[in-house]
């Protein structure tokens, strides 16, 4: 990390008439560059019509059935780390509300997709604000805090993340808040309780946000004088129990635990898949199945992953120049971890920079050490934008201490920030289509479940790979397809009285098509043209339509 309080030990100069002028041109570009790619998001958002595949369509899902009344629940099963839960159910026993509940205050003003996706271009522009303020807080320098919320806002990552329903932009903006009320705690010990209730807020919107509550737990012990250790801990606590508290009393009532148990069952998962298994064993035993060797690796394995994914994070020249002037910051930080272990953690935990950077590390240890067969699925990617920020603020501190002419460092801020702006309409546009391709072809089964239901004529339940954009998309209920045997999709099946199945290369279980209509365990329908739906036999029979 950067030297403790970048630019305390040098003399700061009174600000002349040219400085104040530079700084409030420099302000205006960087104010102005927020405003205009806002702006095209939102128009863009014209173009929305269907969430995506998996977390944004769930997301939404839950958004429409709040927004219209019919509470927090869901009307698919996707998952069976929790037992076996009716198919109209309780949604948050493995996501969280946050986002579903701020989109669903959206949808009550106009029921649209991009009215619901308007929040997360709006935590976009929270995420911004809240960069200049954190890079003001870290940083003496008069242009460092506006350049860094330019860069910020036009990253990839963060570009992805705002036309999606998705919880990233919500993790990002509540937990760079968060960090800021932190980072000014060391001062003024009252915002330990803004603090904690922003950082409830960052948890409310993902699970990384409770990593980000500990290591300010941390910093409130560290940081703080003897004498108010405990009192600034339970100003923290107190924050983030008043926004956490009504999430954790529902779930005690819906799931018999302040937070869903589901999500202690990571460790033990060893193929993404089995996220959707009927077993995973939480046991020192399937934690080291494959043995120490395939443990280690597999974490080294995510570990460069994961490295892959924050470069990709960045516009690819950014990505380099960023990691060139965070690699000095973390030369410059060595003097901080010198001496005895007591010395150097104290004089960490009293460092501005230790929860801003405590926050990566957690996040990166945890996806990549401790669950990363889940994190290979793009989890990691998903806190990325709460990130960016830290690794931003600090190059551009390195960038300004730099001994260059200021010509160049003006050419190296202009190329960080052009750079990542030549791809906003691309990665916009992209991300909307793509999302409205993948509910299309989902949306598309509406007519041919309708089909099935009037010949059987009993409920259809579609046992699929992809529950949350075709319920979301058709209305009708569907249930995971277990990563099992034979015998667990067909007792799944006989659970839920499914009576189709869409057949999927991720279950080789059912690779065998032949075989599978051979031995009469499923049988064909004529309702479902160019789709993979066969009929469960032990359901329904064989009808003659």
């Amino acid at each position: 990390m950067p030297p403790d309080d970048p630019g305390e030990a040098e003399v700061l100069e009174p600000p002349t008439e040219y400085s104040v002028r530079r700084s409030r041109l420099t302000l205006a570009c960087s104010v102005l560059v927020v405003v205009l790619v806002t702006a095209y998001r939102l128009k863009s958002l014209s173009i929305a019509r269907y969430p995506g595949h998996a977390d944004p369509a769930f997301y939404y899902y839950v958004a429409q059935n709040l927004a219209t009344g019919r509470g927090a629940s869901v009307d698919y099963v996707w998952q069976f780390l929790g037992g076996f839960p009716p198919l109209h159910h309780y949604a948050f026993d493995y996501w969280l509300p946050g986002p579903p509940l701020l989109m669903a205050a959206a949808l009550r003003v106009h029921h649209s997709l991009s009215a619901a996706l308007a929040v997360s271009v709006a935590m976009s522009v929270v995420l911004a604000i809240a960069t200049f303020m954190l890079a003001r807080q870290l940083s003496r320098s008069w242009w460092v805090p506006p350049v860094a919320m330019a860069i910020v806002v036009l990253q990839p990552n963060v570009s992805h993340a705002t036309v999606q329903s998705e919880a990233g932009i919500y993790l990002a903006a509540f937990g760079v808040l968060a960090m800021c009320a932190a980072v000014g705690a060391r001062q003024r010990p009252w915002l330990w309780l803004v603090a904690g209730a922003l950082g409830g807020l960052a948890n409310l919107s993902r699970s990384e946000g409770l990593l980000l509550v500990l290591v300010m737990a941390l910093a409130a012990i560290g940081s703080s004088e003897s004498g108010r250790r405990v009192r600034s801990l339970l100003s923290l606590a107190a924050g983030y129990l008043v926004v956490m508290a009504p999430l954790f009393v529902v779930n005690v009532q819906r799931l018999g635990s302040p937070l869903p148990r589901t999500t202690s069952l990571s460790p033990f998962i060893n193929r993404f898949e089995d996220i959707y298994a009927l077993h995973v064993h939480a046991s020192v035993g399937a934690l080291f199945a494959g043995g120490i060797d395939r443990f280690v690796l597999d974490r080294l394995a995510a570990l460069q992953i994961h490295l892959g994914s924050l470069f990709e994070a960045f516009a690819a020249i950014d990505a380099v120049l960023v990691i060139l002037l965070v690699g000095r910051a973390m030369q410059l930080a060595g003097p901080v971890v010198v001496g005895p272990p007591a010395t150097w953690s104290r004089r960490a935990a009293n460092s501005a920079w230790f929860v801003p950077v405590g926050f990566a590390v957690a996040v990166f240890g945890f996806w990549a050490l401790i669950a990363p067969r889940i994190s290979s699925g793009g989890a990691l990617s998903k806190s990325l934008a709460t990130v960016l920020p830290v690794l931003v603020i600090a190059a551009l501190i390195q960038l300004d201490r730099l001994t260059v002419p200021g010509r160049a460092k003006l050419v190296v801020c202009v190329l960080l920030v052009l750079v990542p702006a030549t791809s906003v309409a691309t990665i916009t546009v992209f991300d909307l289509h793509f999302n409205n391709r993948k509910g299309a072809a989902a949306a598309k089964m509406r007519p041919m479940l309708q089909a099935e239901q009037k010949c059987l004529d009993r409920p259809v339940v579609l046992m699929t790979r992809n529950p949350w954009e075709i319920t979301q998309a058709t209305g009708f209920p569907t249930v995971q397809i277990p990563n099992g045997p034979l015998s667990d999709i067909l007792r799944v099946a006989a659970k839920y009285h499914a009576t189709d199945i869409e057949l999927n290369a991720t279950r080789p279980a059912l690779g065998d098509r032949t075989q599978l209509l051979a031995s009469r365990v499923l049988t064909r329908t004529k309702h479902f043209p160019l789709r993979q739906v066969y009929r469960i036999t032990a359901d329904v029979g064989t009808p003659t339509c």
